[in-house]
């Protein structure tokens, strides 16, 4: 150690780089950068010009890496005084807290089926009560209570269905909206699927266990606690069974099987999507687990649909 580094570690305690790297995550790279370019952090010197730290700076690097992980743009930040970064730490701290989903988070049900509509189901962790049939016994009631996540019933779904859930939605403070139904028109699939990220239909049979699963999914998902990438909505689906087998067995004139493979590989991926929407599901792991498998099975099916179209349109084929 030379005399200037003896000297300084009498009066301060000061850490090497290797030191910094391994209690703040931050990498020697990104130390030097936001040291030069944003004036971060001044470290000492020695006389071979290696870079000493002091405690307040590894505080000041520790609580930067927080910051610009949690979203702040590091030129804005760097140049804070320690206790505006202690303060806008524990401001984060508190929104990640309040945000984590506990046995407290709440469902509300509209459905005429009531509590039915989930079933008995103890494993999952968050509530939900059903105290109203239809959307406007909720807009009419004095009182409903507050949400995290709205699940909705309906037979039918129009754009007034689509309204009054919005001002439900925003009466109880719900992130989320989900639509269980049985029949609309393409067009406003499309539209609220295209427009409206918060609005998540799900057509077709209401099983318990599904929708047990789609409401695990999307409260993890609105926290940021599932480790499971966001896989999207779930696309409706473009060709029926009956034309997947049509197409089997269809020929083309230039005798191209493309048609039938890609027939093949849509019926497989259809089977598929449909057996991991209905495994049993043990526990919230393996709901999300399944609502992944679920979504990306989908997604994959849409894209070859969607492949497959345009193969029909260049061969001239109609399935009427």
């Amino acid at each position: 150690m030379s005399d200037i580094e003896s000297d300084q570690s009498a009066n301060e305690e000061l850490f090497g780089t290797a030191t910094v790297v391994a209690r703040t995550g931050l990498t020697a790279a990104r130390i030097r950068m936001w040291e030069k370019r944003y004036g971060a952090v001044e470290p000492q010197r020695t006389e071979t010009k290696r870079r000493l730290y002091t405690r307040e700076d590894l505080q000041r690097l520790s609580l930067l890496r927080s910051l610009t992980d949690a979203g702040h743009a590091i030129n804005r930040i760097a140049a804070h005084p320690l206790d505006r970064l202690r303060s806008l730490a524990a401001e984060e701290a508190e929104v990640v807290r309040r945000s984590q989903p506990t046995a407290d988070s709440r469902v509300l049900v509209v459905s005429e089926t009531g509590n039915a509509l989930l079933g008995d189901d103890s494993s999952v962790d968050f509530e939900w009560s059903c105290p109203f049939a239809t959307l406007q016994d909720a807009l009419d009631s004095p009182a409903v209570p507050g949400a995290d996540l709205l699940l909705i019933e309906t037979d039918t779904l129009f754009e007034e269905t689509l309204d009054s859930a919005r001002l439900l939605a925003e009466r109880t403070g719900a992130r989320r909206t989900l639509i269980a139904y049985r029949f609309a028109t393409r067009e406003l699939e499309q539209s609220v699927r295209g427009d409206n990220p918060d609005v998540i239909l799900l057509h077709g049979q209401r099983d318990a266990g599904r929708l047990r699963r789609e409401c695990v999914f999307q409260l993890e998902a609105l926290t940021g606690r599932s480790d499971m990438p966001d896989a999207g909505a779930i696309p409706e689906r473009l060709f029926g069974s009956a034309q997947l087998a049509k197409l089997a067995n269809i020929s083309t004139a230039v005798d191209c099987e493309c048609p039938r493979h890609l027939a093949e590989l849509l019926k497989g991926l259809s089977a598929f999507e449909s057996y991991s929407e209905a495994c049993e599901d043990r526990n919230k792991d393996d709901a999300l687990v399944h609502a992944y498998l679920h979504r990306t099975t989908a997604q994959a099916r849409r894209s070859m649909e969607d492949a497959l179209q345009h193969l029909l349109k260049a061969e001239g084929i109609e399935l009427g």
